[in-house]
């Protein structure tokens, strides 16, 4: 994972500082997933990662070092479509880019873990207990005899499910948060 991007507050006054803060389907969208960005027609090296969380980290937004003044930029991610858009980094400040992204590959359409479609799970169990023939129980009120007869529990299941997700749609934002 890239190192760290330093907060905004203490790259307030450095200028030449873009932060990229887009999700695809249900997750941040990063280098190590495919984030491929290009500002002017050059592809762009992240300058670190932002994230929150101390044990599993949870990536917030990607850096990148751009010259203040007018760009455009292109965006891609695995299963979403490419946005391309003009934007202006200040001579102060980090400018942000944050959102959705429109999603292009149909899977990741509707919840992760449960697309459109059908789904099902088959599973059995068998338990049995043996016979029990003049046990005693004790307590504070007696104590009593008894004697069950041999048992068992078996059978199958099989859960069905058909999970209906609508469409997702994307959208693009850039300027401060």
């Amino acid at each position: 994972m890239a190192p760290v991007v330093a907060p905004p507050l203490a790259r307030s006054l450095t200028g030449n500082n873009l932060r990229i803060g887009l999700t695809c389907a249900e997750s941040f969208a990063t280098p190590d997933d495919g984030l491929r960005v290009s500002i002017d027609g050059v592809n762009q090296a992240s300058i670190g990662i932002n994230s929150v969380g101390y044990r599993h980290p949870v990536p917030t937004e990607v850096g990148f070092d751009v010259a203040p003044g007018h760009h455009q930029i292109s965006i891609d991610a695995p299963g979403c479509e490419r946005e391309t858009r003009e934007f202006d980094v200040a001579q102060v400040g980090p400018t942000y880019i944050t959102g959705r992204l429109a999603i292009s590959d149909s899977s990741l359409l509707g919840p992760v873990g449960a697309p459109d479609g059908f789904g099902f799970a088959f599973a059995g169990f068998l338990s049995s207990r043996p016979a029990v023939t003049n046990a005693t129980n004790t307590s504070a009120f007696g104590s009593s005899t008894y004697s069950l007869d041999p048992s068992s529990l078996d059978g199958v299941m099989l859960p069905m499910a058909y999970p209906r997700a609508r469409a997702a749609t994307g959208t693009f934002r850039y300027g401060p948060p």
